[in-house]
């Protein structure tokens, strides 16, 4: 968490350092919190493009299969969302509020973010449906992925209702459940 308090050069210097090593962090217990802390305080989002997302998201499959690296996407989809976050990292995080090396509107860093996972993990979702919406760890990303990405659900909510059209198996398919609260929730925001 060094980085809510370090200057503009040092952080580059940071990031910069870390290339290549990014999967690793995102995967890892301790490792992915300093990636929650770079996207939050880190104002530079084409550098935070080019380094950290370039990298999670070429091993996209990787990262959204683990637990840590899940939690790294569902934070750039929802930052400090205490379904996701525990309420010690979210006011840890919060220390670096107001930093004065930080400048940029958060809501301006959290969409320039978005904008670069979104397609990605539309994708993603159109292409493992079936695997996301049965994996009960996975469905979680399901609903905030329907609920925050940028871009055209469409194709997405298709393959997911595809999957669901399939039927569900009683006591054998309990990702059924958070797929039909996934589109309950977000039905009423869709217009065709």
């Amino acid at each position: 968490m060094a980085l809510l308090v370090h200057i503009l050069e040092d952080r580059k210097v940071i990031i910069k350092t870390m290339k290549t090593y990014m999967v690793k962090f995102a995967t890892g217990e301790f490792g992915h919190l300093v990636l929650l802390s770079i996207f939050d305080c880190v104002d530079d989002t084409k550098l935070i493009k080019q380094t950290v997302l370039a990298e999670l998201l070429t091993s996209l499959d990787e990262v959204i299969k683990n637990k840590y690296g899940k939690k790294v996407l569902l934070y750039l989809l929802n930052p400090r969302d205490p379904d996701h976050v525990l309420p010690e990292i979210i006011r840890l995080l919060e220390k670096g509020d107001g930093n004065t090396h930080s400048k940029k509107d958060p809501a301006v860093r959290k969409n320039e973010l978005l904008e670069v996972v979104s397609p990605p993990l539309l994708e993603y979702l159109c292409e493992n449906a079936v695997t996301m919406v049965t994996d009960k760890g996975q469905s979680v990303m399901v609903r905030d992925i329907l609920l925050s990405a940028l871009g055209d659900l469409r194709p997405a909510m298709t393959a997911v209702a595809q999957r669901a059209s399939l039927g569900l198996i009683p006591g054998g398919d309990s990702a059924g459940q958070d797929i039909t609260a996934a589109f309950m929730e977000i039905g009423a925001g869709i217009t065709p």
